[in-house]
Formats: structure tokens, C-alpha cells, sequence
């Protein structure tokens, strides 16, 4: 009987027994990510100091990003991230001899939150600011003020890694140039989808 009442005590034990100690817990502390995906670029309304005015579309390109920041145990996120975007014109009416292919390297604060729950899984919402360096061949260089906006999931799979799919927004001001004498302007806004991994260097 006594053996038995071990053998009970045991099982409960077992069945009480917490996960795996990263199961909706937080990372908290320092650290670094990677991540890339592909970038779409929306079409820009372009408009020349000649009076003239266009649509400019773009192929689908691709983004890559790296970012460092602090998590909290409330769920916040404070991060800077570092991501270049490039995309191609799509155009039939751009003479092949122009090239106007545009990089967008953009250095961005972000604030982002995490909803830990009971499972693996952690959405993310967050925003950010900052500038955006963008290089248009045979047009010119105009660095902006940029903004964006962050949906993403993340699943822990260590208590120190996490994989995670962000979608990020990227607008900027206008940007302003010029084309063999003409000056032009156009609107900016790019879709970037991403999947990484963010690596915690401290208290896992």
C-alpha cells in the first residue's frame, strides 16, 4: 500500500509539473536579430517641374535587416533596426539606357509589444521612426524621414531563440530629384515581409 501511495504521488507530481521553462515566459534583457524576405515596392506618383506627372510600378525585389534592442518583461520591446529593401522597375516606357532601380536603407527606432500567453506562439504589433537613405540610379540619392508600422508572430523555440514572420511598412516623405535637368518628386511606401530569428543575450 505504501509503495502504491509513492507510485500516485509520482504521477501527480509528474502531471503538475510546469513545461518548458520558456513557455510563455518573456525573454528579457538584450538582443540581436536577423531576418529577410521579399519587398514589394508600391507604384510612385511621380511628378516633374515641367508639369508633367506619371505612375512609376515596380517588380518584386527583396529586404534584408538586422536589429539589436532591449526586451522588457511587460511584453515591450525598444530595438533599432538596420534594413535595406530593393526593388525594380516594372516599366514597358522606361528606355532600357535608364536606369532607375531604387535601395532603400533605412536605420529605424521601434517601439514593439509581445502578447505572451500560455502557448509558444507571441504576436507583435509595433511602430517606428527614423531615416531612410534612398538611391535611385540616374535619378540621385535623398536621405527622409521615415515611419513604419510591425505585425508579426513569433514562436519560441529555445529559451534564448525565437523565429519570427514580421510584416513591416515603410513610408517616408516625399522624395525629390532630378532627371536630366527636370526636377521630380515622388511618394514612397514599401511592404517588406520578413522571417528571422532574434537571438537574447541576457537574462533567458
Amino acid at each position: 500500500m505504501v509503495g502504491r501511495k509513492y507510485l500516485w504521488a509520482a504521477v501527480a507530481s509528474a502531471m503538475l509539473a510546469p513545461g518548458p521553462a520558456w513557455a510563455g515566459e518573456p525573454q528579457t534583457g538584450l538582443y540581436i536579430g536577423l531576418s529577410a524576405g521579399p519587398s514589394y515596392r508600391s507604384s510612385s506618383d511621380v511628378s516633374a517641374s515641367d508639369g508633367r506627372s506619371g505612375k512609376l510600378p515596380y517588380s518584386l525585389g527583396y529586404a534584408a535587416s538586422g536589429s539589436a534592442g532591449y526586451a522588457f518583461a511587460n511584453g515591450f520591446r525598444v530595438e533599432t533596426d538596420l534594413t535595406g529593401r530593393f526593388n525594380d522597375t516594372s516599366s514597358d516606357e522606361i528606355p532600357s539606357s535608364f536606369d532607375i532601380n531604387r535601395t532603400i536603407v533605412g536605420l529605424m527606432l521601434n517601439l514593439t509589444y509581445d502578447w505572451h500567453n500560455s502557448s509558444d506562439f507571441i504576436p507583435t504589433v509595433g511602430a517606428g521612426i527614423g531615416i531612410a537613405h534612398v538611391d535611385v540610379n540616374d535619378v540621385g540619392t535623398d536621405t527622409v524621414f521615415g515611419y513604419q508600422a510591425i505585425l508579426g508572430i513569433g514562436y519560441q523555440v529555445m529559451e534564448n531563440v525565437t523565429v519570427f514572420a514580421d510584416y513591416r511598412f515603410l513610408g517616408t516623405t516625399e522624395l525629390e530629384g532630378n532627371v536630366r535637368g527636370v526636377g521630380v518628386s515622388a511618394d514612397n511606401f514599401n511592404h517588406a515581409t520578413l522571417i528571422g530569428v532574434r537571438f537574447a543575450l541576457g537574462d533567458p
